[in-house]
């Protein structure tokens, strides 16, 4: 900061050493700093009302560096007592100093969150991200659309011992005999209104197709009992099924 820059509305900073000059806008008088102003102007570090400092950075990165004088715990910069980007040691974000709610909420090394009138929308995991609420997509529709996601799928060989090749949101399949099989979540949806479709193979060396055909009398919100046709009444195992549940 420099000869002449302005300080709230009534401090100036000034070339004379160890004085800053204040005004109520009628009289002017000098003041002492209790941290030096250099004969440049320029000072290393400035302390404010409540005690904050205005200083250069400790850190690696940045131009100024603004400390002590948390409010509420929460140490910060305020543009205009709207927003406010603030730390408390453990957790950094974008506040909304108007509404009195966070916009971006972030824990160091850990979650992050985007909220939207307060309440997390989108918030990061060590593995991905979750989305509370709808997500809508273009993805060259030519207009946003809301994605509805399958919820379960599997790959599973179903003769001899039943083995789960590839899967998303299975725990195990269960042999039940010729050409039956639960499919069991490791989940539990919240009602049992999903839609399930599937095809199986009857070898890796047939190309001979089979039905994949759910047993309505299983369909519950942890499992899903199917079966395997080749014909309207003939089961039949085999040894590639992939069954898929959207909701």
């Amino acid at each position: 900061m420099h000869l002449g820059q302005q300080l709230h509305n009534t401090h100036y900073l000034t070339k004379q050493s160890g004085k800053y000059l204040t005004t109520d806008g009628t009289n002017e008088s000098w003041a002492d700093v209790t941290t030096g102003i250099e004969d440049n102007g320029t000072f290393t570090t400035l302390t404010v009302s409540g005690g904050a400092t205005i200083q250069d950075i400790t850190g690696q990165y940045g131009s100024i560096e603004i400390d002590n004088g948390a409010t509420g715990g929460w140490e910060g910069y305020s543009i205009g007592g709207q927003c406010v980007y603030m730390s408390n040691g453990s957790a950094q974000g974008l506040y909304n100093d108007v509404n009195n709610q966070w916009g971006i909420y972030s824990v160091f090394n850990g979650a992050t969150d985007i909220r939207h009138a307060g309440s997390a929308k989108v918030t990061t995991t060590s593995d991905g991200a979750t989305i509370n609420g709808n997500a809508y997509f273009n993805s060259g529709y030519g207009s946003n659309r809301l994605a509805y996601a399958c919820r379960v799928w599997v790959n599973f060989r179903g003769t001899s011992t039943v083995t789960i090749r590839r899967s998303g949101g299975v725990s195990s399949v269960s042999d039940l005999g010729v050409g039956r099989y639960r499919v069991n979540f490791n989940f539990t949806m919240p009602d049992n209104d999903y839609a399930i479709t599937g095809v199986a193979q009857l070898d890796t060396t047939n190309i001979r197709q089979r039905t994949v055909n759910e047993d309505i009398t299983d369909h519950a919100t942890t499992s899903c009992r199917i079966v395997t046709m080749y014909s309207d009444t003939a089961l039949q195992d085999c040894n590639i099924v992939n069954f898929m549940a959207f909701r």
